[in-house]
């Protein structure tokens, strides 16, 4: 029964019916204690009686109660009184969109204005844990303050979303179905999704399909999918597409037909998969042709749609040949626009990612021996950092660009670009990690220098336990991947990889690979070195050989290559000989890449990381170790062109650097180790088969085989004082990273220092040889640890918080390490038959260049230090290239 002006309901005095919907009656109403004017949502009695319509409306009640926003009707109070349930809410003077609508179709900028205000109304429920699912125009007023979403008699918890948000909902019925009335399907037909209209569950995915025909509708003053009977709407939401909007309003802007048109696609995976994406979406189309990044394949259609149209009206107003004549006119080519993105002062080290809507460019830099995640967006003139990420390397983004991943402190973290602090994920150790986020939710990191956890990693986006995961080639052979990047369907992915086999390593190029299996199959052969991978819309494989990055033509769905690589881009920054080249694209046509190389500088360093000398010039340096007298320094330096590496001695006092190894192209020479008296160097070349473990007399001649191979990788870590003893790091398939004793008289057997089913490495002699500093990671993380050389004796945790890379001080009164922070950490120890040490101290921070291996060295009093260190102030700006297709080949 409707209700009479003057009832009250509690303090609430009825004063005039608003209107009748399916879940109630509205009244305009007088708030005696406050004297306002409210809305008042009535409950009728036959409804009530019916405990699911009931719910229904409660369900209103705490979805309402849950938001707050300026362009959300808010609940005042809610009640029940005299077996009436009621909502107050706040009055709204104006119409309803559906009102507006029947007059016709609205002006733009008033379609993006409110467009704009709902999708951030939508953005704020979702966040909330709510999902409106009967949005439409009837369900919106147009207020003088702007729009206004009501009606949430649908509403429902959104249980894909993050738990934090669902814990505001925790007294919400649960729900395991969609909400169904004697088998109909609640919402308004017009406005439903497909996934609603088949009975399947829905998510935020559906409300974004219903807000695209509610654009649609504004712009068009015609819905979106219509039909003479129900049955007939039903099939065009499913199988239909509406006409483009600019053919029932010209002057409507390309780019909001194509902001509607992703609105409304059929698989929530082609939608928009936020509302905060199809808001800032809008807010570009807003500002105006210059704002605007056609995506690449989105541009050759819009020029066909506009000469479509054009020559409609010419026909219209002309004769057919002068039409004729102008369908044969050439048209205008797109050109791509190229910019470089300013840094920081004293910037090092930067490695840069596009969002994936192209609006923001994500950098990881360090300024001041401080590093930190910065963001910049495209259209604004300046970066700025992002508080809590110090520390952070590697971004990569989620795919609806809200949110950037890193790594830091051993662990991935995500961070809100909006704001907010790092949320953590999961333990991530290593170095070179890089991450990739799938539309499902599902993010996927390479785990790299951290032996026992190397290889991929999978972990929700939400957090979690990480689970490392097995992939084998096509002869069941494991590979070892790294650098993963998600194909568009979001199960599907690429990598670089290596065949392990034996504990040795042969690079295999770029392979794909699948959530689903643990089969790969190779894509880019490794001929010559090649880099990690992208895909890119709309249909290429960005990848490098060497300092050269090509655009491959490549079938996304049937995943394979086409045709030959084109170039985009000459000598981009490469990353070592771990084939890291820093470039990115987005799915809207931007590329970004740093070029230039990766070089690198030998600086000394005092106690408090001031900058007290600098050895040879610039390089891409990779380990290096002083001689035992102190007179020299053995170094590992790339050959960007060769892709070869070679071990140096550098006269100190002369500053003169001479050439140690001669390796052929595509080898390299690694970890130099000094014999105690200087006169040799024992060293290992990991991409030779078989990798022996070589030494070299200083006086010359040629290189010999010390320690005949095993098939697996042999490292040398440390010396004995006494010469009698080489430590040296075996990789095995069972046993991860084990350390050896390699006997240097009689017949030099091997004997097992440390061999467990967990990572043991970069060991180090103590100068009295008595004890040995070594890494493991038992403990779930990479820890330094002293123990025995011979003899019984008590294993001593030295790091306490994560520590790589042990030296030790040649008097034995201080150990050193790297913090999984990069800092430098001193520990006072005192040496003999007992090992005494104290609590880690931090030194400075080591900010290392892009290929660091071996990364410092101490001299024998611990007052220096040789630290490779990244260039400073000399990084080469991030290059920015929209629409990069456009100067392809066609």
């Amino acid at each position: 029964m409707a209700l009479s002006p003057g009832i009250r309901l509690g303090p609430y005095e009825i004063l005039a019916p608003l209107g009748v919907g399916g879940m109630g009656e509205v009244y305009r109403a007088r708030d005696t204690r406050l004297d306002r004017t409210v809305a008042i949502k009535v409950l009728p009695a036959h409804l009530s009686e019916n405990a699911r319509l009931r719910q229904r409306f409660e369900r209103e009640a705490r979805a309402l109660a849950s938001l707050s926003h300026p362009h959300i009707c808010t609940l005042h109070d809610v009640g029940h009184e005299n077996g009436v349930h009621f909502l107050v809410m706040e009055y709204l003077e104006g119409e309803t969109l559906a009102a507006r609508v029947e007059k016709g179709p609205l002006p733009t900028e008033q379609v993006l204005r409110a467009g704009i205000e709902i999708a951030d109304a939508l953005d704020k429920a979702h966040r909330q844990g709510v999902i409106h699912r009967d949005l439409k125009p009837g369900n919106i007023m147009l207020t003088k303050t702007g729009a206004k979403l009501l009606d949430f008699g649908l509403a429902k918890a959104a249980t894909n979303l993050v738990a934090t948000a669902l814990t505001k909902m925790s007294t919400a019925p649960t729900q395991s179905q969609p909400i169904t009335t004697e088998g109909t399907i609640l919402g308004t037909l017009h406005y439903m999704a497909p996934e609603q209209l088949e009975g399947r569950e829905v998510d935020t995915r559906s409300d974004i399909f219903a807000l695209g025909a509610v654009l649609y509708e504004m712009g068009t003053g015609r819905k979106a999918f219509s039909g003479q009977s129900q049955a007939s709407v039903i099939a065009a939401i499913l199988s239909s597409e509406p006409p483009p909007m600019a053919t029932l309003q010209p002057m409507t802007p390309p780019a909001l037909d194509r902001a509607v048109k992703r609105c409304l696609g059929k698989d929530p995976e082609e939608r928009w998969q936020s509302a905060r994406d199809l808001m800032l979406e809008l807010k570009w189309v807003q500002a105006g042709p210059a704002a605007e990044v056609p995506a690449p394949g989105i541009a050759c259609r819009r020029r066909r749609e506009r000469l479509a149209w054009v020559a409609a009206v010419l026909a219209l107003a002309t004769a057919l040949g002068l039409a004729i004549v102008y369908f044969n006119r050439p048209t205008r080519e797109t050109h791509t626009t190229r910019f470089s993105v300013s840094l920081p002062e004293n910037a090092e080290g930067v490695f840069s990612r596009v969002s994936p809507d192209g609006r923001y460019l994500a950098f990881s830099i360090a300024s001041g021996g401080q590093r930190q995640l910065w963001l910049r967006p495209l259209n604004a003139v300046s970066a700025q950092p992002l508080p809590g990420t110090e520390g952070a390397r590697f971004p990569f983004w989620s795919p609806d660009s809200r949110l950037i991943g890193f790594f830091a402190e051993g662990k991935l973290q995500k961070i809100d670009v909006a704001g907010g602090p790092p949320q953590i994920l999961c333990d991530a150790p290593g170095v070179f990690s890089m991450g990739t986020w799938s539309r499902n939710g599902t993010i996927l990191f390479s785990v790299f220098e951290a032996p026992g956890q190397e290889g991929l990693h999978r972990v929700s986006a939400a957090g979690g336990a990480p689970t490392r995961m097995t992939i084998l080639d096509e002869s069941e052979k494991e590979l070892l991947p790294f650098y993963p990047s998600f194909l568009p369907d979001g199960r599907h992915f690429i990598f670089r990889c290596a065949q392990v086999e034996d504990g040795s390593f042969e690079d295999r190029g770029i392979c794909v690979a699948s959530l689903d299996s643990g089969r790969a199959r190779q894509l880019v052969d490794a001929r010559s070195p090649v880099s990690r991978a992208e895909y890119a819309p709309p249909g290429y494989l960005l990848y490098a050989r060497g300092e050269t990055l090509l655009a491959h033509p490549f079938d996304a769905n049937k995943l394979r290559l086409q045709g030959e690589p084109l170039t985009i881009a000459a000598q981009v920054e490469h990353y070592g000989p771990v084939g890291l080249v820093n470039f990115s694209v987005s799915e809207s046509g931007v590329l970004a890449y740093q070029a230039g190389g990766s070089q690198s500088r030998l600086l000394w360093k005092d106690r408090k990381g001031q900058v007290i000398g600098e050895v040879g010039d610039p390089a891409e340096y990779f380990d290096v170790r002083l001689s035992p007298d102190g007179q020299k320094l053995a170094v590992s330096i790339r050959d960007l062109q060769a892709l070869a590496g070679d071990i140096w001695i550098i006269e100190l006092a002369r500053n003169v650097a001479t050439r140690f190894t001669t390796v052929g192209p595509q080898s390299e020479a690694f970890f130099p180790l000094w014999s105690p008296d200087g006169s040799r160097i024992v060293f290992c070349m990991p991409r030779d088969a078989p990798p022996f473990l070589h030494q070299k007399p200083l006086a010359g001649g040629e290189k010999e085989v010390l320690l005949p191979s095993s098939g697996t990788l042999q490292c040398p870590t440390d010396w004995s004082p006494d010469s009698r003893f080489i430590l040296y790091m075996d990789r095995h398939p069972d046993t991860n990273a084990d350390l050896w004793i390699l006997p240097l008289a009689g017949e030099r057997k091997p004997i097992p220092f440390l061999r467990t089913r967990f990572s043991e490495m970069l060991a180090t002699f103590s100068p009295d040889g008595r004890w040995v500093a070594f890494v493991s990671d038992e403990s779930g993380r990479p820890e330094v640890y002293v123990q025995p050389f011979e003899g019984p004796g008590e294993r001593r945790r030295v790091s306490t918080a994560g520590g790589f890379l042990p030296r030790w001080r040649r008097d034995g009164k201080e150990l050193f390490y790297l913090g999984v922070d990069n800092q430098l950490m001193v520990v006072p120890v005192k040496l003999g038959v007992r090992f005494e040490l104290g609590t880690p101290q931090a030194l400075f921070p080591v900010e290392a260049g892009p290929s660091v291996g071996s990364g410092y060295d101490v001299t024998a009093d611990g007052h220096r230090f040789i630290v490779i260190s990244a260039m400073p102030g000399t990084a080469v700006s991030p290059t920015v290239v929209l629409n990069w297709t456009a100067e392809l080949p066609r």
